[in-house]
């Protein structure tokens, strides 16, 4: 109670017949809902979809950079975004993670950080070492630099994605790398405990890994990709024009008000048709290989390597090779010459559909 007089919240405590609530209780109820609330605006619905879309495409060529470094199929999936608090964030994890920390330098603004934990750390580790991913104890200082190197080279994938989609040049400051011992209650807050935007994907290699990896990056940097696949699909919108003082007093003008009816028409518009959502892939250059045949061999072998050494291939003569689009097999036919280049006749290929859901 305030100067005798009771809060609406007093009131409604005394109709209902349950305690009053106290000072301490009332500031705290304050503080949830003005989180609540504030968290609310941070992102619209239609901002988290589009950012979703876009880090779906992005990660899905992080997939194949990791792949071809683990020779393993990967992948990449459903997107889910959230907005956080980041000290709460960050303190959930129960187990020690790495982080991938960079800046955009251009093309977009603000940090972007990649997150995997300790134990698809050591499987990601394990194979680009020639291991089969088995992975026990504490990350080795060896075993932490390879899976850097696969985290360097998924972030820079991402980025040189996004400057696919959006036809503008993206760039990122030199990858920084650490990892953080949660078990010794080490703390991680690279956006100064401010409201974060999660982006959580599912992460498959093979039968080794099936978990969630995490982007996450400041909400300016968030609604800034938004905003951008949103003018790629529905056409640049002009930006909403800010109304002066002068402009009030004398009847707002007609082309403000038009502005900012298009802005709000387009946030609205936000679910994606189906062949729109093809239509913003179709310029997406993929990298098609053809591979002749496979095989595995010991560190030590290979390091003897030397001119004239002959390698077994796990393929016969007369067998169809392989056709590969970014690391998913489409395609099997038989090598041919084409003038003076070496070519592929198609002998076997997918369906269209099957195609399309493999890439």
């Amino acid at each position: 109670m305030d100067n005798q007089f009771l809060s609406q919240e007093e009131i409604d405590a005394l109709l209902r017949g349950g305690p009053v609530p106290s000072e301490a209780e009332r500031s705290n109820s304050e503080i949830t809902n003005r989180e609540s609330s504030n968290s609310e605006v941070i992102l619209t619905e239609e901002e988290k979809d589009a950012l979703g879309e876009a880090g779906n495409i992005s990660m899905g060529s992080a997939a194949t950079s990791l792949s071809q470094l683990v020779g393993r199929k990967v992948i990449i999936t459903s997107p889910r975004v959230e907005v956080k608090n980041e000290k709460e964030f960050f303190s959930g994890f129960q187990e020690p993670y790495m982080v991938i920390e960079v800046e955009f330098t251009e093309g977009l603004s603000g940090k972007n950080v990649l997150i995997i934990k300790e134990n698809e750390v050591g499987v990601i580790a394990s194979l680009m070492m020639g291991g089969d991913g088995t992975h026990s104890g504490e990350i080795t200082e060896l075993e932490q630099s390879a899976a850097q190197e696969a985290m360097n080279q998924m972030i820079a994938s991402s980025a040189t994605s996004l400057s696919e989609i959006f036809k503008r040049k993206i760039n990122i400051s030199p990858p920084r790398s650490k990892m953080i011992n949660s078990r010794v209650n080490e703390t991680y807050e690279p956006f100064g405990g401010q409201e974060v935007v999660v982006i959580y994907f599912n992460m498959q290699i093979e039968d080794l890994v099936d978990t969630d990896i995490m982007q996450v990056m400041e909400p300016k940097t968030a609604k800034e990709v938004a905003q951008m696949l949103l003018a790629k699909i529905y056409g640049s919108p002009e930006p909403e024009t800010v109304v002066t003082a002068e402009e009030v007093i004398g009847g707002e003008k007609k082309e403000n008000i038009e502005k900012k009816f298009q802005k709000k028409e387009t946030e609205e518009q936000l679910v994606l048709p189906a062949d729109e959502k093809l239509e913003l892939i179709l310029d997406i250059p993929l990298k098609v290989e053809v591979v002749l045949g496979r095989t595995r061999r010991p560190i030590k072998e290979i390091l003897s390597f030397g001119p004239g050494a002959i390698i077994d291939l796990d393929r016969l003569v007369d067998e169809d090779v392989e056709v590969l689009v970014n690391g998913t097999l489409v395609a099997k036919g038989e090598i041919v010459v084409v003038g003076e280049n070496f070519g592929v006749k198609i002998n076997q290929i997918l369906s269209p559909k099957e195609r399309l859901s493999k890439i």
